[in-house]
């Protein structure tokens, strides 16, 4: 729920520097992204002043800006190809900082759309997830994160029945995504073998020894 206080131009300030990475990170061009995103801020101070601030406005700026951007209503080209800044992993000692900031970034995402209608947020957090830890397949941190997201969006299907949450260990596991549980119990296992725990990896690991009911097996 958005705070009576905060007016369309101070939530979209806020939102700048979460969605433009999430806008940016499938076309490299950090540019056509920014102007997609000021395209997206501009629409929302129209209707956001009449219509009131929506519940998500980051997926409702993720929608319009994407929009803008498959459309081809796009920025003047002035900017040639040769000059996009395309996204690259660091090659020196900033990894493990930036790092932190993008795991964190991509697991807020995901949150920020956990009880909605929309999927615009979970997928594209989904989505980068799944590329950081294919660049990063030696790293646990991005391995793990992928594990719990993947985890996390299995259940989706069975979290609510009749308007009302279920908790993890009262779903109903026929309800549950096999394919999206496989796949991250393998990013578990791969990120466990690297001995390196920390916190996305911890919280996969009790929502795997959830899972194992999805093959029958009892919880005590």
């Amino acid at each position: 729920m958005i705070p009576p206080w905060s007016g369309p131009e101070n939530v979209a300030r806020t939102s700048y520097s979460r969605l433009l990475p999430i806008l940016a990170s499938r076309s490299s061009d950090i540019a056509t992204s920014e102007d997609a995103l000021s395209y997206a801020f501009s629409k929302a101070l129209t209707r956001w002043t009449v219509e009131g601030i929506p519940d998500n406005p980051d997926a409702w700026l993720i929608r319009v800006a994407r929009n803008r951007m498959i459309n081809g209503q796009r920025r003047d080209a002035k900017l040639a190809p040769k000059d996009a800044m395309p996204f690259a992993i660091p090659k020196d000692g900033t990894l493990a900082p930036r790092l932190s900031s993008v795991t964190e970034a991509i697991y807020g995402a995901y949150a920020l759309d956990w009880l909605e209608t929309s999927d615009d947020l979970r997928i594209e957090a989904l989505f980068l997830a799944d590329v950081l830890s294919t660049q990063l397949p030696t790293n646990a941190k991005a391995l793990g994160l992928a594990a719990l997201l993947g985890f996390t969006a299995a259940h989706r299907e069975a979290r609510i029945s009749e308007g009302m949450f279920v908790p993890l260990d009262e779903q109903d596991p026929r309800k549950w995504n096999e394919r999206l549980v496989r796949g991250a119990q393998a990013l578990l296992q791969r990120a466990s073998s690297l001995k390196k725990m920390g916190r996305f990896q911890l919280e996969a690991a009790i929502q795997a020894v959830h899972a194992l009911r999805i093959d029958g097996h009892d919880m005590d």
